[in-house]
């Protein structure tokens, strides 16, 4: 059953993370990221988190781990930093579709990104249990199944639509309401003034 539920999220390329908004204008915040990416790291810990902790109320997050892959002649999906950035990445996006939490979703990113270990499901193992999530297994399971490779492809497609419409695309990718907005990766609260209203 849970298969099923992350499958069809995939098929449908929902990846919008519930946040229990009351506001039923709230600003939406995409993020194109990658699980290795130093610069996301930073985006994540100084800007995005502070900034959900405010706002959380008035915002939605979107978070699309993939940034700059290619795709092979056989179909394959590469990532920039090799297979354990692809493997982080369908991580990330099997927890987002099966928890729907952006706080926790957050803090396990930031946590991968922290974790010294050097193997992907190490990092990602020691942060469910850092953070007192459920199902280590099944998280797995999704991520090195056909579900997994689906969110990556899903989320590849969805950044190409990006990639392809800027000169230079760069991770973290920042969207406000579907508007690119790149001035906002050191300040997001500032930008966000402009679209939340008060």
């Amino acid at each position: 059953m849970k298969f099923q539920f992350c499958l069809l999220f995939a098929l449908f390329g929902i990846l919008l993370i519930n946040s229990n908004l009351t506001a039923a204008n709230a600003v939406t915040v995409s993020v194109y990221y990658e699980s290795f990416c130093p610069y996301c790291k930073e985006f994540f810990k100084e800007q995005l988190i502070p900034v959900y902790s405010l706002y959380k109320n008035k915002i939605n997050i979107e978070l699309i781990p993939s940034g700059n892959t290619n795709v092979m002649a056989n179909g394959q999906i590469t990532c920039q930093h090799g297979p354990s950035e692809c493997f982080g990445n369908a991580i990330q996006a099997c927890l987002f579709a099966r928890d729907q939490n952006t706080m926790q979703s957050l803090h396990f990113m930031v946590c991968m990104y922290d974790d010294p270990s050097k193997n992907v499901a190490d990092k990602a193992k020691n942060c469910v249990e850092t953070l007192n999530l459920r199902g280590w297994t099944e998280l797995y399971d999704c991520a090195n199944g056909p579900t997994g490779k689906l969110w990556n492809k899903r989320n590849r497609a969805k950044t190409e639509l990006i990639r392809n419409r800027v000169s230079k695309f760069v991770v973290p990718w920042i969207l406000i309401n579907g508007e690119t907005r790149q001035d906002c990766i050191k300040n997001l609260e500032g930008c966000l003034a402009q679209y939340i209203p008060y």
